[in-house]
């Protein structure tokens, strides 16, 4: 019998200046929650899992340590939901606003 220990971690975010990526991504729209996280081994997997139920995948990007996929946000009533593997918390935000930056 084994045990596993398993951890959450919610942050909410705000932005801070008028001219930071994160306002300019909530300044279309109008209030409410953007995106939820999901960290778990073996998302690549997952992912194809769910796309063979017939969820839409709206983006996926990988490279040798990691991975992350998009769920179209009209399968999650509005609400953008992301599936990561190999990512740190602070990694993420800084990956996501050099990708925002370059294209």
């Amino acid at each position: 019998m084994s045990s596993e220990t398993r951890a959450s971690h919610l942050s909410c975010l705000s932005h801070s200046v008028p001219i930071s990526i994160l306002h300019a991504v909530l300044a279309k729209r109008s209030g409410g929650l953007h995106h939820v996280t999901f960290n778990i081994p073996g998302s690549k997997y997952e992912t194809e899992r769910l796309r063979e139920l017939g969820v839409r995948i709206a983006e996926e990007v990988e490279d040798d340590a990691r991975h992350e996929a998009y769920i179209s946000s009209r399968f999650s009533h509005g609400v953008l939901i992301q599936i990561i593997s190999g990512y740190s918390a602070w990694s993420l935000a800084n990956d996501y606003q050099q990708r925002k930056r370059s294209g």
